[in-house]
């Protein structure tokens, strides 16, 4: 049986939440390394390819319930610490206790930066190579886009990746000084031209309504800023994950907050408050009861404004929980010794709602109908923002 393998050494580059048998501490886990494989192959694979492809491809490679995964990972070693002071940190640091939200256990500790980990990504079958290459391409994808662990498309779980030894990777994981923004536009379109290249399928990717993160032109934008390391390297995530905090919670914020310096706490609104308060009043005239145009819907759900008023899912009648991934991704990126923050955003259809669903905000006892969005598009600005049209432009003087 044939075989190909590529050893690598992870380095953890901002805490990271994985948790195992004890949910207070963090530890290490391929399990989710694996998951979050599968999670960015499908999105390099639906931009260029159909679904019924996609499932195919994946499949062969990482293998289904009842075929084994063609790509096996092993650990060498694992040099690995838990961030005792993060809570501390998080406390005097609101824009990174944003980051966090609501569902990360305070006193859980993260894996600590500068934690390492070697691993053996060991491909087998009748193409190991192509395998390993497409694995390997993949990681690439994984480890400048997204993370490993909670809160990973807010910053925290983000790492780099060295490569050691054996089957040199499709990408290679070090870029040259200078050209770093270049190589996160170009590397995932190598990446869908050599799968095209090792895989038949369609010429084309589906128009079927897509839920989920993809590279295709137009769907997808990327943004750099470097990090400013200072004389110590291992507390430069403080720094990157404030900045992150802080840029994200102006952009979902309304601009009277920003000017009057509501930035966290009470009395600081959202760009959607005034959209809601219009609601509110129109029902006291006899309107129907709808909101349309609320622009933070489409950065992820659940979004709860205050204990009295949230976004639900109405099922058949029925109120619950819902959930929808945020297509913006923070990550802390490594890139020849030098740290970046990366901001990349997608464009993908909403919500998959189906006849007998929507998605409500109830307040109290009252409940208005939201009209959603068809996609995420408005997530682009975040990391493109529109440009104004400036007042007395050269058109309007003359």
């Amino acid at each position: 049986m044939k075989k190909a393998y590529a050893d690598f050494e992870l380095t953890v580059l901002s805490p990271m939440f994985l948790r195992g048998a004890d949910q207070q501490k963090a530890t290490f886990r391929l399990a989710s390394l694996k998951g979050t494989l599968r999670y960015w192959f499908r999105a390099l694979a639906l931009g260029v390819y159909g679904l019924e492809d996609v499932r195919r491809i994946e499949t062969e490679i990482f293998g289904a319930t009842d075929q084994k995964s063609h790509v096996v990972f092993r650990v060498l070693e694992e040099k690995t610490q838990l961030l005792a002071n993060f809570w501390d940190t998080a406390a005097k640091e609101p824009e990174i206790s944003y980051l966090l939200g609501p569902g990360i256990r305070r006193g859980t500790l993260p894996l600590a930066p500068c934690s390492k980990v070697k691993f053996r990504m060991m491909a087998w079958g009748k193409r190991p190579e192509t395998y390993l290459k497409i694995a390997s391409g993949v990681l690439w994808v994984a480890c400048f886009f997204g993370g490993l662990g909670a809160r990973s498309r807010r910053g925290f779980g983000s790492y780099a990746i060295k490569f050691l030894q054996g089957e040199k990777p499709l990408i290679a994981f070090e870029l040259p000084r200078g050209k770093e923004r270049a190589f996160l536009n170009a590397a995932p379109l190598a990446i869908q031209k050599f799968l095209k290249q090792s895989f038949s399928g369609s010429d084309h990717p589906s128009e079927e309504a897509i839920f989920y993160p993809f590279f295709a032109p137009g769907k997808w934008k990327v943004a750099l800023e470097a990090v400013q390391e200072g004389k110590e390297r291992e507390k430069a995530w403080e720094k990157a994950l404030s900045r992150a905090g802080k840029r994200l919670r102006l952009f979902r914020l309304h601009p009277n907050s920003i000017k009057a310096g509501r930035i966290f706490g009470k009395g600081s609104h959202s760009k959607d408050y005034e959209t809601i308060l219009q609601a509110l009043r129109s029902k006291s005239a006899g309107k129907t009861k709808e909101i349309s145009g609320l622009k933070n819907i489409a950065l992820g759900l659940p979004l709860i404004f205050d204990k009295e008023m949230q976004i639900k899912l109405k099922d058949r009648g029925r109120l619950g929980a819902v959930r929808r991934g945020s297509p913006l991704f923070m990550t802390l990126n490594q890139f020849a010794e030098r740290l970046f923050l990366s901001f990349s955003a997608f464009n993908e259809s909403f919500y998959p709602l189906k006849d007998d669903q929507s998605l409500v905000l109830v307040r109290r006892d009252e409940e208005f109908f939201i009209i959603p969005p068809q996609d995420t598009a408005y997530a682009l600005e975040f990391v493109a923002p529109k440009k104004e049209k400036k007042e007395g432009s050269k058109n309007e003087r003359q």
